[in-house]
């Protein structure tokens, strides 16, 4: 049965809803408690909320809820036996909540997320921080809204504050700055320069706008400005020469370590991966050798247990294949990986490639016709290859490190060459909330002005050109991570990225030393770091300290192993600027406190609630999305 719903409109002011229950449809259940008192769902209702023609007051004009949510909302791990009563403390009747109430609700959310950073080791996040000072400007709305080089009609905001946060970046990953906006003050060499502007999400939308701009850019689309009506339309350059109708459908190249969001990213923009497009037009003519049907992703160094470095080889391999057969490519290069905490080497990679394509072709950029009405036509020149960093956390600290290394502060060599200083490297985003610490996602995304395709609308309703991905920004963002480098010199955030790597050092000798006390293998325990990486990632530990600490975990399908179960669960820690030795003492002196920290003494696993098909379906798959790990940006 279903639910049937028609609205009629009877007058101007009168609107008459008919809903019919079938049998077997979802019935709302008003007794339902609801609310910190509990009280039965329809005893809470605004009189705004109940239907003026029913005098009886049980025809309501919302719906009343069909099952009690704390019944099938997930429980926190530390409020089983308190799970409803705190639960409904934050349950919310259309009545309101009475300000002693909403108070308690606020001091239990912020004493929970209090008692949780204390020990907060699991990701990659700075909490260390206090931007209380700048608590004025919650009571004032802000909005960066359009391009941040260009004035608004908002006046509150604080974009001339996102310029300066751009400029620090433009200088650290060596590109020129400023960025000079269009008009009087513009010359031909201010081309060269950057243009970038602060996220609202984090390196999630920096990988959204990247990739975006990649596939317009690489596929020659254009924007072309009707002087008529003062529009920009977007127009699809034709291939030169036309045969090749394969310049115009980009392919995407990104690790099997890559992030999640670009998968989601590849899904939600339609850019079509190396494994779609092979599978559909060259099914039998995969060039890596062992492998008989396309992977689904780049393999990585060493399998599941490995650096998580990307194969460059076959990578290589792989790109080579598709701009042969005249497509254009998007590569995805991670710089700390948000799991192992890898760093692609994205020179050598990028001059393998830029390497296999000159030998093609002799060029690096493909040629697209613009043809107009009067007869007229112009040629545009678009690179074959758009190679996008996703630094979501390494591009905020690496160069430190360099400098320290230069500088002769310590021995840690430093990562590969990321950045602008590579030709190649056409944009690279980065999260503030990673390196730096903020209360919220944030982040930075950067590319090469001359990259940048001119917005499609100058919408004279915010007086600014929509040049970002979003419309409205926040502009708080841009604020906090001003105040961040104002008070963090490059000396400090050399100071900090040193101590790091000497608490990262620490862990993994003392984990090692664990080991030998409670008679375990090391091997057993799979303690591994990855090179320059600022987290050490060893065998899941039992759900009291995983929650405790936040530890985040992934598994892994590991074929290798001599057991049926051939999944092998990871967990790990990272060490940040405000991860202290206190904190890591603790969690050591938690695993050596237990008889089995490591979970290692088998135990019968319960059925799961949920198992996915084993079956295939018929039709074609489109992509891999991965469901475990991966991390968060």
């Amino acid at each position: 049965g279903t639910l049937l719903r028609g609205t009629f409109s009877c007058a101007a002011t009168s609107i008459l809803t008919l809903e019919i229950y079938m049998a077997g449809a979802i019935v709302p259940n008003p007794k339902i408690p609801y609310g910190p008192e509990r009280r039965e769902w329809r005893d809470t209702v605004s009189r705004f909320a109940l239907d003026p023609r029913d005098n009886t007051g049980k025809t309501y004009l919302v719906k009343p809820p069909y099952k009690d949510p704390i019944d099938v909302y997930p429980t926190l791990p530390d409020q089983e036996s308190t799970h409803s009563e705190f639960q409904s403390k934050f349950q919310v009747p259309s009545s309101g909540l009475l300000l002693a109430q909403t108070n308690e609700a606020n001091e239990k959310a912020l004493q929970r997320n209090r008692e949780y950073q204390a020990n907060f080791i699991g990701y990659q996040s700075n909490t260390f921080f206090d931007y209380s000072h700048l608590k004025d400007f919650l009571s004032i709305h802000t909005n960066n809204v359009g391009d941040p080089f260009t004035e608004s009609n908002c006046q509150t905001n604080t974009r001339w504050i996102e310029r300066n946060v751009l400029d620090y970046y433009a200088s650290l990953w060596n590109i020129d700055w400023p960025h000079v906006p269009s008009g009087e003050k513009y010359t031909e060499e201010d081309k060269e320069a950057y243009w970038g502007y602060c996220l609202t999400m984090g390196s999630t939308e920096g990988n959204m706008y990247g990739l975006w701009t990649a596939r317009d850019y690489v596929s020659g689309k254009q924007l072309e400005l009707d002087e008529w009506c003062d529009t920009c339309t977007m127009v699809q350059a034709t291939p030169v020469p036309p045969a090749n109708q394969n310049a115009l459908e980009p392919v995407i190249f990104y690790s099997v370590d890559a992030h999640y969001s670009l998968p989601k990213t590849v899904a939600l923009e339609q850019i079509k991966t190396f494994y779609q497009v092979g599978t559909e037009k060259y099914p039998d003519e995969c060039p890596l050798s062992g492998y008989k049907d396309w992977p689904s992703e780049v393999p990585s160094i060493g399998g599941p247990h490995g650096p998580g470095t990307v194969d460059i080889e076959k990578l290589k391999t792989l790109v080579a294949f598709f701009t042969g057969k005249g497509h254009t490519a998007i590569v995805v290069f991670n710089y700390g990986s948000t799991f192992k905490g890898a760093y692609d080497d994205v020179e050598k990679a990028g001059i393998a490639i830029r390497d296999e394509i000159m030998a093609q072709s002799d060029s690096l950029e493909n040629e697209f016709e613009v043809c107009y009405d009067d007869d007229t036509n112009r040629i545009v020149k678009r690179l074959k290859v758009w190679v996008h960093v996703d630094g979501a956390l390494g591009a905020s600290f690496m160069n430190f490190l360099e400098m320290a290394n230069k500088h002769g502060k310590t021995k840690i060599e430093a990562g590969p060459v990321y950045d602008f200083r590579l030709p190649f490297v056409c944009s690279i985003t980065t999260s503030g909330h990673k390196w730096m610490g903020c209360p919220w996602a944030c982040g930075v995304f950067m590319t090469r002005r001359n990259l940048v395709l001119k917005p499609p609308s100058i919408p004279n309703y915010i007086g600014s050109p929509d040049t970002t991905f979003a419309g409205s920004r926040n502009a708080f963002s841009p604020l906090v991570l001003w105040n961040y480098i104002s008070t963090h010199s490059y000396d400090k955030e050399v100071e900090a990225v040193l101590r790091c790597f000497d608490y990262l050092q620490y862990i993994s000798d003392e984990l090692h030393k664990i080991a030998e006390e409670k008679n375990l293998d090391p091997k057993d325990l799979r303690i591994h770091i990855t090179p320059l990486a600022l987290t050490i990632r060893f065998k899941e530990v039992k759900t009291e300290i995983k929650v405790k600490y936040s530890l985040g975990t992934e598994t892994v399908v590991d074929n290798e192993l001599e057991s049926d179960d051939k999944e092998f669960i990871y967990a790990h820690l990272f060490v940040m600027p405000s991860t202290t030795m206190n904190q890591i003492r603790e969690f050591l002196q938690d695993l050596r406190d237990d008889d089995d920290p490591f979970n290692l003494k088998p135990e019968p696993k319960p059925e799961p609630v949920r198992r996915l098909a084993t079956r295939k379906p018929l039709a074609k798959c489109l992509m891999s999305m991965p469901m475990h790990g991966r991390g968060y940006h």
